[in-house]
């Protein structure tokens, strides 16, 4: 069995008036097969075929990394489309040029990924199954 350490840190001094954020958070996950590791895709733009990123598995639940890496499909160009993350069918989530998410997705969810416009977008993703 693999260990995949994760860690979030969050802070600001002025997330809200008077107070501050210091949230440091790590776990170390064990996991096996199926398995895809850091991948880059090209992805259609809004109106194409969507591209899944995390399909469906029988094996336990899925640990899943998505990164918009701020570039067209091109790979030199700037974006200024967001990725639009699906589950299934239905929206999830909006990863503008630059973010990234980690995430825990129920085994049988299938993650779909679309440009949110004309640009074909380069992103990045891998997953992992909960052993």
């Amino acid at each position: 069995m693999a260990k995949l350490t994760n860690a979030l840190q969050l802070s600001s001094s002025d997330l809200i008036e008077g107070e501050t954020l210091g949230l440091s958070v790590s776990d170390e996950l064990v996991v096996g097969p199926p398995q895809v590791g850091l991948s880059r895709v090209v992805l259609e733009v809004n109106g194409g075929t969507d591209t899944v990123v995390k399909p469906a598995g029988s094996a336990g639940n899925h640990y899943l990394y998505v990164k918009h890496t701020g570039l067209q499909g091109d790979g030199t160009t700037a974006a200024t489309a967001a990725v639009v993350l699906k589950l299934a069918s239905t929206s999830l989530s909006v990863i503008h040029p630059g973010e990234f998410c980690f995430l825990n997705v129920i085994n049988s969810g299938v993650i779909n990924a679309i440009s949110s416009s004309s640009e074909t977008i380069l992103f990045e993703y891998a997953y992992w199954t909960k052993s």
